[in-house]
């Protein structure tokens, strides 16, 4: 029972949480972790529970095998692969292997800030808009949410730019205005695409948003080297030509994958003794994540997410703590 728990008289002192790599086990483990801090919460104060950290993926080039643990692993070890072979030429130079690596780094973080958007931005959208902003600056577009037919204009002019990067699909625009605060004036994109409407926002709020300024920031890095397009060439062979940051990334991850066995785990009943222990069990090897909590108003507030009646709130906290993982503090 709860009332008869004593700290000390506890026989382990470090409890390690193991489950899957993938969604399903991020939802398993939020789990445990709140029965801990529910019934437990001396446990986690006096940092005696950590979680494991299981690979999703084993890489095999040749005889060397390599395990990573997440998405984001995988893309940083096919693109160091791809950039030992690879040569990108911006403008009419050729950089440097230093900026090579450093372009690539800021580019997956692009992509990994463009992909978690996504959830109520498409990426033309997102695209779009920072291509008027970079046009405009960022305080001229603030200004025409403003008023209702400048911020009309500017409405139709990110249309136009999604209709050519999305020409399968029907897009259309509204705008919302609000009488009483010119700052709550959004635009509203209409996007039928294959028979089905989606809804999206642009407001005040996407704008100051620290995922588009950060956006902003990767795209003067490029502009400062010459921006795209970019010329990818291997053994002084062109093999590519793209013309966006994303599309310089898919490149080169491509040309990484290039003689890369990858397996994915789909849990760790597919995993054998041996690179379980390998990968996962091992003190010498494995590496552990210690639960703290800083702020205990707001780690109730979400474990009260997380043990609440109300389905759909748990699922989409874990769903997108799972998949954005810069934003996850445990």
């Amino acid at each position: 029972a709860r009332e008869d728990f004593k700290l000390e008289d506890a026989r382990y002192h470090k409890i390690i949480i193991i489950s899957d790599a993938h969604v399903g086990g991020a939802h398993i483990r939020t789990l445990l972790l709140t029965f801990f801090y529910r019934h437990f919460p001396e446990l986690i104060e006096k940092g005696h529970v950590y979680i494991a950290q299981p690979p999703l993926y084993k890489v095999k080039a040749g005889k060397r095998e390599v395990y990573l643990k997440d998405d984001h692993e995988l893309d940083r070890h096919v693109i160091r692969n791809a950039l030992d072979g690879i040569s990108l030429q911006i403008g009419d130079h050729e950089v440097s292997s230093e900026v090579l690596s450093e372009l690539a780094r800021r580019g997956l973080r692009y992509r990994q800030i463009v992909e978690a958007l996504a959830r109520e931005h498409r990426a033309p959208v997102i695209e779009a808009l920072l291509d008027r902003v970079e046009a405009l600056g960022l305080s001229a577009v603030e200004e025409r949410f403003e008023g209702r037919e400048r911020l009309a204009e500017l409405a139709a002019s990110i249309v136009e730019s999604v209709r050519k990067d999305m020409s399968e699909a029907r897009v259309n625009f509204e705008v919302i205005a609000d009488e009483t605060d010119s700052a709550l004036h959004q635009i509203r994109l209409l996007v039928v695409e294959d028979g089905v409407t989606h809804h999206e926002r642009i407001d005040a709020e996407l704008l100051g948003s620290p995922e588009l300024a950060e956006l902003l920031g990767i795209r003067r890095y490029v502009a400062e080297r010459g921006g795209p397009p970019f010329v990818i060439r291997r053994s002084g062979e062109v093999i590519g030509q793209p013309t966006r940051l994303v599309d310089l990334v898919h490149s080169i991850g491509e040309i990484g994958r290039t003689g890369l066995q990858i397996q994915r785990y789909k849990g760790l009943g597919e995993m054998n003794p041996e690179q379980l222990w390998e990968t996962t069990m091992d003190p010498d090897r494995r590496a552990l994540l210690k639960v703290r909590v800083g702020d205990d108003l707001e780690a109730d507030t979400v474990f009260s997410v997380l043990m609440g009646d109300n389905v759909e709130p748990r699922r989409e906290f874990i769903t997108q703590n799972a998949l954005n993982a810069r934003n996850l503090d445990v």
